[in-house]
């Protein structure tokens, strides 16, 4: 934009100098090429284990809509009880994905720490070993609880069109 006489308004100067000091100190440090990215490994591992507690909030959530969803609905018409188990699985399928990203954001960022890991203090040296564990914690945690909902789907799967089942009702209601 320019004023009356043809000089910019918005250069970024003037836009400097308007800025609170936080914004100030970043264009600067944009401006001269210093980045400083302090931060604390253990933040992010922190951040980690909440994933990882939020990992396990989701799956009772879904496990207790699914066992639950008998209650839901009436008798006669069972839409409220197919929706809630198919809520109950669209929770527990987003529960993966999720499990499975966060597990790709905390090797991403423990490659990253490796590399630099001689900038940090010695005592991460010790902790990082350790760190790397968690990330096989969590995919034995999706293999079993994936097992678990492979075999829920083929019980289910059993008890509602098996052969038995089906000719069974047939004669009852002969």
């Amino acid at each position: 934009m320019r004023d009356g006489d043809g000089a910019s308004t918005n250069s970024l100067a003037t836009k400097v100098t308007t800025m609170s000091p936080s914004i100030k100190s970043a264009v600067e440090d944009k401006k001269n090429k210093k980045y400083d990215l302090k931060h604390d490994p253990m933040d992010f591992v922190n951040q980690y284990i909440s994933h990882t507690r939020n990992t396990g909030n989701l799956l009772s959530l879904s496990i207790s809509i699914i066992g639950f969803s008998a209650f839901f609905g009436n008798r006669d018409i069972d839409i409220g009880v197919d929706f809630m188990v198919l809520a109950g699985v669209f929770i527990f399928l987003y529960n993966v994905l999720y499990t499975l990203k966060s597990i790709d954001d905390y090797k991403y960022y423990l490659n990253y720490f490796e590399n630099t890991l001689d900038d940090y203090h010695p005592i991460y040296r010790l902790y990082y070993p350790r760190w790397k564990n968690w990330i096989y914690y969590q995919y034995t945690f999706v293999a079993l609880v994936s097992s678990i909902c492979i075999l829920f789907v083929v019980v289910m799967y059993q008890r509602t069109f098996s052969p038995s089942k089906l000719f069974s009702d047939r004669s009852k209601s002969r």
